[in-house]
């Protein structure tokens, strides 16, 4: 089905297609979809990149193809772009500044800045009460913790986690790491 799609943008982007330069961005914004969705996180970047730079910031698209474009650079461990690219989300009007606050801390945490890393998963936790993301912003803060050898601290912060929610994904993981902490 994703194919397909990738068929249909591919010919509306092609020279001959003559389409409106609105209409092309459409496109790209599609395509990067597409991509994304079948796992080509180079091609998506590529698509979300054109979608970005040729699109007005008012758009009410450009917010979540600005997200797209940080977490395919992610995933391509491409980390110094993707923090920059979440914190761009964070000037725009996104309902996801829980989620890109989430990526910009994890991604602090890889680059061992745990000052900062604390700082956006604390933003998560304090300023977005009812987000789906604050279980994993309790984890990542707890996982801080324990990168950093504060087993003591790391131990009351994976107890959070199984406290706050049982049934959350985290709990198994929580439990593995809060072992591992004492």
């Amino acid at each position: 089905r994703y194919e397909l799609a990738i068929d249909h943008y591919s010919t509306l982007l092609s020279p001959n297609a003559m389409a409106s330069a609105s209409l092309l961005a459409k496109a790209r914004y599609g395509l990067g979809y597409a991509f994304y969705n079948t796992q080509q996180y180079d091609r998506a970047l590529f698509n979300f990149k054109e979608f970005v730079n040729k699109t007005a910031k008012t758009d009410a698209n450009y917010p979540d193809g600005l997200l797209r474009m940080a977490d395919c650079q992610y995933v391509s461990k491409q980390y110094n772009e993707a923090l920059a690219t979440y914190r761009q989300v964070l000037q725009t009007t996104s309902p996801d500044k829980d989620y890109a606050h989430l990526q910009a801390g994890i991604i602090l945490g890889i680059q061992r800045k745990y000052a900062e890393a604390q700082g956006a998963l604390t933003q998560v936790v304090k300023n977005f009460p009812q987000s789906g993301y604050r279980e994993e912003a309790f984890f990542q803060l707890a996982q801080l913790d324990f990168e950093q050898g504060k087993y003591a601290q790391a131990v009351t912060g994976y107890g959070r986690v199984i406290e706050t929610n049982a049934s959350s994904r985290f709990v198994p993981y929580a439990y593995m790491r809060r072992a591992a902490s004492y």
